[in-house]
């Protein structure tokens, strides 16, 4: 099975997130790695470093999560996105929210969320 892109990755991420509590990037990765079945040498190649922090930065982009010390949390917003119980989440979606593309754009450099 080849790596989920960071759009495929998305839901899962924002799912992760849903008990509430600040996660840790590598938490993160490793909720994405159980939710995809993903061996061990996906889990640990850049590929999937990349798209995880690429679904992060649009996630974040969003305001579906946040950015805090120490990790991600969800966001009021977030919560209300899982509650319409979506089977996916992509940028088309995310194009619906307000500031999203705004802050997308803005925010296009390639940051490294770990």
């Amino acid at each position: 099975m080849p790596l989920p892109d960071f759009q495929k990755m998305m839901l899962p991420l924002l799912t992760s997130l849903d008990a509430g509590e600040v996660m840790s990037m590598r938490g993160v990765r490793e909720k994405l790695a159980q939710h995809f079945e993903l061996a061990d040498e996906e889990f640990v190649s850049d590929q999937f470093y990349k798209n995880t922090n690429e679904a992060a930065r649009h996630l974040v982009a969003s305001d579906l999560i946040v950015s805090l010390p120490g990790g991600y949390s969800i966001t009021s917003l977030g919560r209300q996105v899982l509650q319409r119980r979506l089977n996916f989440i992509d940028t088309d979606f995310l194009k619906r929210l307000p500031g999203y593309e705004e802050n997308i754009l803005r925010n296009s450099g390639s940051e490294d969320f770990d």
